[in-house]
């Protein structure tokens, strides 16, 4: 088994949090500073998250989609929806205990469905996927 370098295992890992943290900045400084109004800011969310996300996802994943891999995508496809599944289930019975306010009950739930899923895991995905045991190329295939 290949040895992996300490350093670029932290770097590659850090990357993405250091990524986030500067875009939080930068809105931060956006918004300290009057540049976004509310409106502004949530037509930028929107955007994001109705437009710009799914868009990457499918751009990163139709590249290395083939034929032979439909019952792999097939599986992952489920285990993604089960996995939400157990968020907003898991929601509906927090929901049920701890009460919150009205106007947040349906907000608790949607976040409680999509959980971190987080940067680490991908950079992990991308300093790990292409070393021992996975074949080269294996990184851009956990990628969305």
């Amino acid at each position: 088994m290949a040895s992996l370098d300490w350093g670029m295992l932290i770097w590659s890992s850090s990357r993405p949090i250091l990524k986030l943290f500067s875009m939080l900045g930068m809105g931060y400084l956006a918004a300290k500073n009057d540049l976004l109004t509310p409106m502004g800011q949530k037509a930028i969310a929107n955007l994001l998250i109705w437009v710009t996300y799914p868009c990457l996802v499918f751009a990163n994943m139709v590249v290395s989609i083939d034929t032979s891999q439909l019952k792999q995508m097939g599986l992952l496809v489920a285990a993604s929806v089960f996995y939400v599944g157990i968020g907003w289930g898991l929601g509906l019975v927090l929901r049920k205990v701890s009460r919150p306010p009205v106007g947040f009950q349906n907000t608790f739930l949607r976040a409680s469905s999509c959980g971190n899923w987080g940067d680490l895991t991908l950079a992990m995905i991308l300093s790990l996927g292409n070393s021992s045991p996975f074949k080269p190329g294996d990184a851009s295939l956990g990628v969305a």
